[in-house]
């Protein structure tokens, strides 16, 4: 590949690169034409200083993104390498917004909000079924299209169930996004789907009070407060707001310190939003006709 400015063409194989849509310490994703297939897509490599190990996560990312087949996830399209030796992929182009920006911005009410969570479990289940945990569950990797789809992103830091708690000899790093981790992958313990339904509720929480279950500027504490402090409920973090007592009942649980106090599976958690929003709304929602319970017990 060769390098790319913004005001350059750049290529890599029947990619044409445009700009770029998002960058990570070692990662960036280009806006580019698939001169075969005749349409825009994303395309996923390794920024020049990634080392080997970035190499192997990109390409465990793509070999897990192959197992998923949901509406919900945008699926793998094509994988090869640059010029440079880089691994690649395509997904999807979708235009939209992050879940992030309409928090941040107050352009969703509570409905809205609890129907983009109950897509988000939907999702979240079709992955913990094929064994494959997120893992970085955060406002920023759900996008919501100007159609209301909302779709899961970035599946960089996701694990599967049979990943070695130990790398190298070495415990397993903590992936994530430091307010979303889950009490008991900060203490080491690899990573279940219930680490997934801790960052749901970390976001539904976000929903009923615009706040962070546990803050702290200093990462440490924060890390420290996440295992040890007992979160403050919805209610009366947010007292001027009127919370509804199920939305706090389901957020609590989730928030659980105990991975074993959560649910079980998020098809339950889906059932229990799907049930509050149903309360206001008749006839019921339909059931996407995806939409599958799990194929065993979660742990």
């Amino acid at each position: 590949m060769r390098a790319h400015r913004s005001e350059e063409e750049a290529s890599v194989g029947r990619y044409s690169l445009g700009r770029v849509l998002g960058q990570g310490a070692m990662g960036i994703v280009f806006m580019a034409f698939d001169k075969a297939q005749r349409r825009n897509v994303a395309l996923k490599t390794l920024l020049p200083q990634a080392k080997a190990k970035h190499r192997r996560a990109l390409l465990m990312e793509a070999q897990l993104l192959r197992q998923l087949h949901h509406p919900g996830i945008l699926p793998l399209l094509d994988m090869g390498e640059c010029d440079n030796g880089k691994p690649f992929y395509t997904m999807p182009l979708v235009q939209g917004r992050s879940l992030e920006h309409y928090l941040t911005e107050g352009l969703l009410s509570l409905r809205q909000a609890v129907r983009i969570l109950t897509a988000l479990c939907d999702a979240l289940q079709h992955a913990h079924n094929r064994e494959i945990i997120h893992c970085d569950l955060k406002s920023g990797n759900v996008l919501i299209t100007p159609e209301q789809e909302t779709f899961l992103i970035d599946w960089g830091t996701s694990a599967s169930f049979l990943a070695p708690r130990m790398e190298d000899g070495k415990r397993r790093p903590v992936y994530g996004t430091p307010l979303y981790i889950a009490p008991e992958v900060l203490a080491g313990d690899p990573p279940t789907p219930a680490a997934d339904m801790y960052a749901l509720g970390v976001l539904l929480y976000q929903c009923l009070t615009g706040e962070f279950p546990v803050y702290d500027d200093d990462i440490m504490t924060l890390f420290r407060k996440t295992q040890q402090a007992n979160i403050v409920s919805p209610s009366q973090k947010a007292p001027h707001l009127t919370v509804p007592p199920k939305l706090e009942e389901i957020c609590m649980r989730l928030l659980a310190r105990s991975p074993h106090q959560r649910y079980s599976s998020c098809f339950d958690v889906y059932n229990d939003l799907d049930g509050w929003l149903n309360s206001f709304e008749t006839p019921q929602t339909p059931r996407p006709r995806w939409f599958a319970p799990p194929t065993h017990a979660m742990t």
